[in-house]
């Protein structure tokens, strides 16, 4: 499991204890963050695409931190926005995804890097 420093987990704190509605922008990216890192290492690209969560607005924050190519990678995945969780994929499908997940890893596990050197810009 990929771990976040001590600065972003006591961020992460004051978001929990935070009203959502009054986060900051760098809150919220951080926050959008740590959550889809954690999806992305229980589920993969498959599953982020077939959540429920707004793709969009977390591929923004991505970018917002720097992390350029795992925006990357959600765009050059994002064809699997078109499936449903239950739906299987056929061969090449499967293959494509695989060729893309086989980034996914190393990229995540800079993210607390790469996150933590955004809270430094921002402070």
């Amino acid at each position: 499991m990929i771990e976040f420093t001590p600065d972003i987990e006591e961020i992460l704190d004051e978001i929990e204890e935070a009203d959502d509605t009054k986060l900051t922008p760098p809150q919220q990216h951080i926050f959008n963050i740590v959550e889809t890192t954690r999806l992305l290492e229980e589920e993969g690209l498959f599953g982020f695409w077939t959540g429920t969560t707004n793709q969009e607005f977390i591929m923004k924050s991505f970018n917002a931190i720097g992390a350029y190519e795992l925006h990357d990678l959600f765009q050059s995945s994002q064809w699997c926005e078109n499936k449903s969780a239950d739906q299987e994929l056929n061969e090449v499908e499967t293959s494509h995804l695989e060729d893309i997940e086989s980034e996914l890893l190393p990229l995540l596990e800079d993210v607390p890097n790469v996150l933590q050197e955004f809270l430094d810009d921002e402070i």
